[in-house]
């Protein structure tokens, strides 16, 4: 075998492994927020659409009416076994002032093997969440 026909199957067997890696392996849902003072209050459902038992964690990204990211937060150290659920309700995150949280245009939720750390190894649909639909209390 010749090293250009080894090195094109080793492509596309790279290839192939990339593909599968970035495959969804689970569904976030039931997306809800809410914010009480300058607190921001995230329920999440996670459901596990693979056959293998999953661990990562969820993050969520506020961006401004731009498209700038104000913050992120990582929610980590979830394992949900194979085709199973599991309702995240305890998620906060504190901002350091109101006008903060005022200028919050939408969140991305996603399920991420590495949380927040990297867009490549997102595990999920991203849900899009409007300001306009976060309840305040």
């Amino acid at each position: 075998m010749t090293i250009r026909k080894i090195v094109f199957s080793l492509l596309i067997i790279l290839s192939s492994s990339l593909s599968f890696a970035a495959s969804n392996t689970s569904n976030v849902s039931d997306v809800k927020f809410k914010y009480k003072g300058d607190t921001l209050y995230g329920k999440f459902t996670v459901t596990n659409i693979s056959n293998a038992r999953i661990k990562g964690g969820i993050c969520w990204r506020t961006y401004d009416k731009d498209g700038f990211q104000i913050t992120h937060h990582p929610n980590s150290d979830i394992s949900i076994a194979p085709n199973a659920s599991k309702t995240v309700t305890d998620d906060t995150y504190k901002f350091k002032t109101v006008d903060d949280l005022n200028e919050i245009d939408h969140i991305k939720v996603f399920f991420n093997r590495y949380t927040c750390v990297s867009d490549a190894h997102i595990r999920s649909n991203i849900v899009k969440y409007p300001n306009s639909a976060i309840t305040k209390e």
